[in-house]
């Protein structure tokens, strides 16, 4: 059976942690480290930051996988017990922060293209 420190509560938690607004959501992504790749899923700061927080909560999974979007976060992680899968609708705020930084014009100091 597995033990499943990662759910739907955890990872709502997380997002809603990062601000209630766009630009707070930014800057607790800058403040944290963490930039990313526009228009992309995987390389999202926010499925970044998703990711280094789930690795920390489960040091034990072999592989960590987040998907990023405007409607949806997802978690699927590898442990030698099994895999869990975990998807939300992400916070407004959270949301928006996503729409903005994947248009292009918002927070370009958090995409790391060509870097």
């Amino acid at each position: 059976m597995i033990i499943n420190p990662v759910n739907d509560e955890w990872l709502t938690s997380v997002l809603s942690a990062l601000g209630g607004t766009p630009g707070e959501v930014a800057a607790t992504l800058r403040a944290a480290g963490f930039s990313g790749g526009r228009g992309s899923g995987v390389r999202c700061p926010v499925a970044l930051y998703v990711r280094a927080k789930a690795k920390e909560r489960v040091p034990s999974a072999s592989r960590v996988f987040v998907w990023s979007g405007s409607d949806a976060v997802s978690v699927r992680i590898a442990r030698e017990d099994g895999e869990v899968l975990v998807r939300v609708t992400p916070p407004l705020a959270v949301s928006a922060f996503i729409e903005a930084f994947d248009s292009g014009g918002d927070y370009a100091d958090l995409d790391d293209a060509g870097t």
